[in-house]
């Protein structure tokens, strides 16, 4: 039980990271080019990943090395690609695609993240994911769309296909992880792979820029800038990734995946404290979500307990 709500604050901590920077990203592909912002976010993390796991787990406890054995630096290198795909993916993706249509791609991350799962090791659908799905899929769209304002209709601007790429890439990079790296903790886990993300990310975006893909960095930024790539960083991308692999590792992809639902609310939230309250539907959209997590998340805990109850009973 208290491994379960360990699972369940680190899920709802994510949910904070990722979705309170949101805002904050949107400030800055203004006056950033997206692929120096996909690889600020990262870079900026892995130092603070680096300190925080050598203040957490001193060299002598890493059995000799940071790599675990076992662990080739092939497959490292396979989840430091996943994670860069996403990174890029992603801010690429969003930075062509309007913001309704955006929030109806991300609202796919559950079904991917089964499909996925059950492809590639045949993991069933636990019960109440169906009507999870059905709950939070729709009521992840509804956050992101104004009635008053659908005149104009869905614009897509192309980059739908990169945030379903980017998607497909976390949802692979997240089962892989618990899989490979589930004997070592997770921060020392995302540390391992953030660290071949990066040079994935340089390398990629060293070719854009010699390529003349990427626009010039800022001459003057503003102070404001940086210290929102550090905030982002350091709640997205360090704190969150830790949080996120102990939900799944916990719970699952499929479950931990439907917790991103809730981002948008995050983000709904934060904008109103900005000054930008939220529409009817966001709130009805919200709601949906919540309903489909939390029944899920209920019917998960009544089965743990009573499998619980039943080696319980049995070892008496």
């Amino acid at each position: 039980m208290q491994g379960s709500r360990f699972g369940l604050g680190a899920l709802l901590f994510v949910v904070l990271a990722w979705g309170t920077p949101v805002p904050f990203m949107t400030l800055l592909l203004e006056r950033w080019d997206p692929m120096q912002v996909a690889v600020s976010r990262y870079l900026f993390a892995l130092p603070l990943l680096l300190l925080l796991l050598l203040w957490r787990e001193p060299p002598l406890r890493w059995t000799g090395a940071l790599r675990p054995q076992g662990v080739g630096w092939r497959s490292l290198a396979e989840l430091g690609f996943a994670m860069a795909g996403f990174s890029c993916c992603f801010v690429l993706g969003l930075a062509a695609t309007d913001p309704v249509t955006a929030a109806i791609l991300s609202a796919a991350a559950p079904i991917i993240g089964a499909l996925l799962d059950r492809l590639l090791h045949g993991q069933r659908l636990a019960p109440g994911l169906g009507l999870a799905m059905i709950l939070s899929v729709p009521g992840a769209a509804l956050v992101g769309i104004d009635f008053g304002h659908l005149d104009d209709g869905l614009a897509f601007g192309g980059g739908e296909p990169l945030i379903l790429l980017a998607l497909l890439f976390w949802a692979w990079y997240s089962i892989a992880v618990a899989r490979r790296l589930g004997g070592v903790s997770r921060l020392r886990a995302t540390t391992l792979t953030i660290l071949p993300a990066v040079l994935w990310l340089l390398a990629a975006y060293l070719a854009a820029d010699a390529a003349g893909l990427v626009a010039p960095l800022p001459s003057d930024p503003p102070l404001l800038d940086l210290a929102l790539m550090v905030w982002i960083s350091a709640s997205g991308v360090t704190l969150g990734v830790v949080a996120w692999h102990l939900g799944v590792q916990q719970f699952g992809i499929v479950v931990a995946s439907l917790y991103l639902n809730l981002i948008p609310i995050a983000a709904t939230v934060t904008a109103a404290l900005l000054g930008l309250p939220p529409r009817w539907e966001q709130v009805a959209g919200g709601l949906l979500v919540v309903a489909g997590v939390a029944q899920a998340q209920l019917r998960n805990l009544r089965r743990r307990r009573a499998e619980a109850a039943a080696a319980d009973a049995a070892a008496r």
